[in-house]
């Protein structure tokens, strides 16, 4: 029977990465989203998930200005204030993307039977891609869950415990501490606190089995 605290888990990693696409018409759905499912899972980020609603609700001249904020936070081209690449984190001498932490990544996701999409333009490690990666690893392990297939939910389970520990959850709360830091937008400025209480829920979530 699935569990409703997985789906919702399911379905914040979901929109959570489609939040740090560059921002457009989708971007309201996918607010909604987040916030229904993290009502129970993370009620610590209701704060800043009402930041993000309030200020789309006030966006009545475009996405102009989230544009602007997206492209300094993580596109450039005079520097980008919060790289959104784990390599930039797990190697900080130096501070480089596509290094060998990217390629571990990238097996990660192959060892998964997973392959990257060959019009995606980032590295294995970005950002949106390791959020994405993480809703995944939850909803194949509900999947398998709900075909009473144990062996198979702890393979998920186990694999996902390791990809946190070594990947995401290592350089995912400096990014988002970042983000907090660095956004001139109330929308940017959430999202970093926002994605920063999930990293924590699923720490604590990791600490608890």
């Amino acid at each position: 029977m699935p569990d409703q605290d997985n789906i919702e888990i399911i379905n914040i990693y979901s929109a959570l990465s489609g939040c740090y696409f560059p921002p457009d018409e989708n971007l309201a759905g996918l607010v909604i989203q987040l916030e229904e499912n993290l009502r129970s899972w993370v009620p610590k980020a209701r704060e800043p998930m009402a930041s993000m609603t309030n200020y789309l609700k006030k966006q009545n001249s475009g996405l102009t200005e989230m544009i602007i904020d997206y492209s300094r936070l993580f596109l450039g081209p005079f520097g980008v204030l919060a790289p959104p690449f784990g390599s930039v984190y797990l190697n900080p001498g130096k501070k480089m993307i596509m290094d060998e932490t990217t390629e571990e990544v990238a097996e990660m996701y192959r060892q998964a039977g997973l392959h990257m999409d060959e019009d995606f333009n980032n590295p294995a490690d970005h950002i949106t891609v390791e959020l994405e990666f993480m809703h995944y690893l939850h909803h194949q392990e509900q999947a398998a869950l709900n075909d009473s297939n144990n062996h198979k939910a702890h393979e998920f389970q186990t694999f996902r415990q390791k990809f946190f520990r070594e990947h995401i959850g290592k350089w995912g709360p400096v990014f988002a501490a970042k983000v907090e830091q660095a956004a001139q937008t109330d929308f940017y400025k959430g999202l970093g606190s926002v994605t920063r209480l999930v990293l924590a829920a699923e720490a604590g979530k990791l600490a608890s089995k």
